[in-house]
């Protein structure tokens, strides 16, 4: 995937793609004619709230089906910025529907100028090619502090956090989201969104600038964009 079709953040309009009925199974090649259709839809950013890190260590996952196998991520322990990426997907475009696009952490404000699959720490590195997925079984995505909700878990007993996000979940008329801070903000928390169009496998990306500095980690919903040809990015729709 390269930046250019990355509408990750974008402010004005994107391509909008969506399989043809009846094509259902994953493709190798998106080139194929047919399998997809196109119009371009309005898309803008929705502040989702902030992500405090502490430990360093940023897990993307469902959030309802925690604990699972998250992929961790090393950054600076900080605060940062969450965003939706909201698409108009309405036939009119007259705002009566929108899908989330992607879920994004913002790291820097300087121009993002290469998208690329995000090192992970732990045993489940794959490969330099590969894109780690989130696998979505409840509707949403989440990026939280690693150790704080691990934490939490294990000092409750709980084996999810489905009664708490359930009370914190917010919906408006562009995005459903929702933060859990285990116990203060500060220390770590949890932000949770609406996945777009439903349960798939969605990759974790992150773009850097021209100095090869992070400015941003993703989950890419596969809503906007037209697909490219490529191995390791198929979206179960």
């Amino acid at each position: 995937m390269t930046i250019e079709n990355f509408y990750a953040l974008h402010e004005g309009t994107a391509p909008l793609y969506e399989r043809e009925a009846g094509s259902d199974e994953l493709l190798e090649d998106y080139d194929e004619p047919g399998v997809f259709l196109y119009q371009d839809v309005a898309v803008h950013r929705v502040l989702l709230g902030t992500l405090n890190i502490s430990s360093g260590k940023l897990s993307a996952e469902d959030p309802f089906v925690m604990p699972g196998d998250p992929a961790i991520f090393n950054v600076e322990p900080g605060a940062y910025s969450v965003y939706a990426t909201v698409a108009d997907v309405s036939d009119n475009q007259d705002q009566s529907e929108y899908r989330e696009c992607y879920v994004t952490i913002a790291i820097s404000d300087k121009e993002s100028v290469k998208l690329s699959s995000v090192p992970q720490s732990g045993n489940n590195r794959r490969n330099e090619e590969s894109f780690y997925h989130v696998g979505v079984d409840a509707g949403l995505v989440s990026f939280y502090d690693t150790d704080a909700i691990t934490s939490y878990l294990a000092e409750k007993g709980h084996k999810s956090l489905s009664n708490e996000l359930q009370k914190a979940k917010i919906r408006t008329p562009e995005v459903g989201y929702g933060e859990f801070s285990p116990k203060v903000a500060q220390q770590g928390n949890l932000i949770f969104c609406n996945s777009g169009w439903g349960d798939g496998y969605y990759p974790v990306l992150q773009t850097t600038d021209t100095n090869g500095e992070l400015t941003g980690i993703h989950i890419d919903l596969g809503v906007v964009g037209k697909p490219e040809r490529r191995k390791g990015l198929p979206w179960d729709r």
